[in-house]
């Protein structure tokens, strides 16, 4: 629909819409990481990031190169940097909470690049209903594997990057910086994963339809042509052959072509649903050629079909044996093909002459994103049930094995599950690099010893254990070890633990008629008392020292009638800290979402008015000129 709107209203309608995607994305996915995430690193972090990037960089060993090098058929050279990034912002503590939220707001700020694109190929009010659509693709759990592990940033920098380089070059205006400076984000896709050559394929692709079509080739197109040809060079003399993933290939064309056709069926996971996403590219690339569409918003379009077409292609190669290469973390790839889908489809219908064309590309649109929705949910309902339902007693389990192998050298460490209680595969190993000081020394909040408390018998009187403390709910932040006690007055005394990190908390929580005093006292003696007053209630209720550094022992003491309970400390970094106040707020940014989105919508609605007719459907096609202007 189409109808005139206030400019400033069109501004602010389209921030609201922009603000409202963030926060459903940083909402969903909070949630999902406060409720199955962990602070403790997992599987790849242990070899990847613990024992070749983090333990050379703080022993001052590591070589430049090493930034560069391969890991399986990669060279996550921006993965490697964001790492060492968050480990310095953090205090020199590896927290996997930090590494899970940096990674959040890469994969949401692709999702916004990819809603300015919608904006400029979609009327305004069309474009509320694909924020919901992407919202959906990008804020799913069902791809978890990038969502609560850190080392998995590399899957988001690579589609982060080819989504600019091919934007960048079929979108902005030839020689406009932003066009110069494209293949800089080409290159940097190919220190992402080694699929990260695939966007300047699809460049050269859909430049070569165009150059067909056009019967015209300039000197522009010749510097895009050359640059990624060269980066298409440079890919391939970088690429990386690990010969312990044969098994995963696909082992003949016809095991390819299956694995292929199933990834343009997914979420529904079925060859019967293939048709219906093939349908969008292959529409994409006729109506181009026919010149039904032209400009730079419908190049960018058949280059992002391209795009997907050939990611497709990579994943059931690489993958096809390995169930068709439907992996977790895989399907933020998949989910990004589904929506450069939609939006193909949705464009050819607001840009058809035909009345009858228009209604049919509408509703295979609306039906392309029905089935979509119900795949995705069908998919995330399974992924619950199949896959995230355990991750609490698994990161508790695994959690209690490193702590206690820190805190005694455990025997039984090496007799653990290696995925249900171990977060690596190797106990030996995983042993090895906790032995390492330089490792240990960077160990998250969660697994590091808690002190031993002790009653101080000369200044307690009337003190009995107390064991049901349901009503505070369980510990907070995988805090297992607390204590409790009821009568007239109780002084507990820790031993001396060290303190290396700007913060340090402890959770309370009782129901005293009395007082409740906390001291932290140093090395030499001087006494910390908590950052403002400590009120107790029956919930539990974090408490801040102020910055101390070095060995320091912790006093608790309380008087009256009731009880009380108290966590082991929290030594953390503020990053630390941050990360996991943002995690609770998820609830709270989905709510602000549907607000941003009402407001988008009052905003963005076509205004007429008194006694005016309403608005009318109408084609918002482009001109065919063959320039490269943006449209609009």
């Amino acid at each position: 629909m189409s109808a005139p709107i206030d400019n400033r209203s069109r501004w602010w309608g389209r921030a609201a819409l922009f603000l409202s995607l963030l926060t459903a994305i940083l909402g969903a996915k909070f949630g999902l990481i406060d409720r199955y995430g962990s602070d403790l690193p997992y599987w790849d972090q242990w070899d990847a990031e613990g024992a070749r990037l983090f333990r050379p960089y703080v022993e001052g060993t590591l070589p430049a190169a090493d930034l560069f090098a391969p890991h399986n058929e990669h060279r996550p050279l921006f993965t490697r940097l964001l790492a060492l990034l968050l480990l310095e912002a953090g205090d020199r503590q590896w927290d996997g909470r930090i590494q899970l939220v940096a990674n959040a707001l890469l994969h949401a700020s692709i999702a916004l690049l990819l809603l300015g694109l919608v904006w400029h190929a979609l009327p305004p009010l069309a474009v509320i209903p694909f924020t919901g659509f992407l919202a959906l693709a990008f804020g799913s759990p069902v791809s978890w594997e990038n969502t609560l592990v850190g080392f998995q940033s590399q899957f988001y920098f690579v589609l982060l990057f080819s989504t600019l380089h091919v934007g960048a070059t079929l979108l902005a205006r030839p020689r406009s910086w932003i066009w110069w400076v494209a293949p800089l984000a080409g290159m940097a896709a190919l220190f992402s994963m080694a699929s990260g050559v695939l966007s300047a394929v699809a460049i050269l692709a859909a430049m070569a339809i165009r150059a067909l079509r056009d019967r015209r080739f300039s000197s522009g197109d010749a510097y895009v042509v050359v640059g990624n040809a060269l980066l298409i060079i440079a890919g391939w003399l970088l690429r990386v052959d690990v010969a312990g993933h044969a098994a995963l290939k696909a082992g003949s064309p016809a095991v390819w072509l299956d694995a292929w056709l199933h990834q343009f069926s997914w979420p529904i996971v079925s060859l019967w649903a293939a048709p219906l996403g093939l349908v969008a590219p292959l529409a994409t690339a006729v109506a181009y050629g026919r010149k039904q569409i032209d400009g730079p918003v419908a190049l960018a379009l058949l280059g992002g079909c391209a795009w997907f077409c050939l990611q497709a292609a990579a994943i059931a190669y690489a993958r096809g044996a390995e169930g068709h290469g439907y992996a977790s973390r895989y399907t933020d790839i998949l989910a990004i093909g589904q929506v450069i889908g939609a939006l193909a489809l949705a464009y050819l219908a607001v840009t058809a002459r035909q009345t009858r064309a228009r209604v049919g590309w509408l509703v295979l649109t609306v039906a392309f994103m029905v089935v979509g929705v119900w795949g995705q949910s069908r998919q995330a309902g399974e992924t619950q049930r199949n896959s995230l339902q355990v991750f609490p007693a698994v990161n508790e389990a695994r959690i209690v094995s490193v702590r206690r192998y820190l805190a005694n050298r455990d025997p039984a460490f090496f007799k653990k599950e290696p995925w249900d209680e171990l977060p690596y595969p190797s106990a030996a190993y995983l042993a090895q690099l906790l032995d390492t000081p330089s490792i240990r020394a960077l160990q998250p909040a969660s697994v590091r010893p808690p002190p031993v408390f002790s009653v101080d018998a000369s200044a307690t009187r009337g003190f009995g254990a107390y064991a049901n403390l349901r009503a505070a709910g369980p510990a907070p932040q995988d805090l297992n070890a607390w204590w409790a006690a009821a009568g007239t007055n109780a002084r507990f005394v820790s031993t001396e633990f060290g303190v290396d990190l700007r913060r340090l908390s402890i959770f309370i929580a009782g129901e005293i008629s009395g007082t409740a005093d906390l001291r932290l006292i140093d090395a030499q003696g001087h006494v910390h008392r908590p950052l403002g007053p400590v009120a107790t209630s029956p919930r539990w209720k974090r408490v801040n020292f102020p910055p101390v550094t070095g060995r320091c022992r912790l006093e608790v003491e309380y008087t009256g009638a009731g009880w009380f309970a108290f966590t082991q400390p929290v030594t953390q970094g503020n990053l630390s800290a941050l990360a996991l106040k943002s995690l609770q707020g998820g609830p709270f940014l989905l709510g602000l979402s549907g607000a941003f989105l009402l407001g988008a919508f009052m905003l963005l609605r076509p205004s007429r008015p008194p006694g005016t007719r309403a608005p009318t459907w109408h084609s918002a096609r482009p001109q065919a000129t063959g320039s490269n202007l943006p449209a609009g």
